[in-house]
């Protein structure tokens, strides 16, 4: 059973859906995910639980929400949901508007 980080974390690329990890074959995952704007710009971002690597309009778990700029007083740039129960082969798809923001997904598979 994998836990701990699943995927490999990664910095986004601007306006470009992102696979951030899939559910191997046969097992269900329990994924947490954490995005942190490191630009000094806010960004807007998405998470999809998706079927595949291009999300559908019911896909999406979080839909442009924004990010304060890295070292922003409020704390807002970062976005972190947990305790979400993925079948398998389902991807967790990220997205943001502009390049600079870290994602990453941890848990565990069973």
């Amino acid at each position: 059973m994998a836990s701990g980080t699943l995927g490999t974390p990664v910095s986004l690329s601007a306006t470009t859906n992102t696979t951030l990890y899939t559910v191997p074959a046969g097992k269900v995952a329990t994924v947490n995910f954490n995005l942190v704007n490191t630009n000094a710009t806010a960004a807007k971002v998405r998470v999809a639980i998706s079927a595949t690597g291009t999300p559908g309009a019911a896909e999406w778990v979080e839909y442009d929400v924004y990010l304060q700029p890295a070292g922003d007083p409020s704390n807002g740039n970062v976005l972190e949901r947990s305790g979400f129960v993925v079948e398998a082969t389902k991807n967790i798809v990220v997205y943001s508007d502009s390049a600079g923001v870290v994602a990453r997904a941890h848990g565990f598979e069973a």
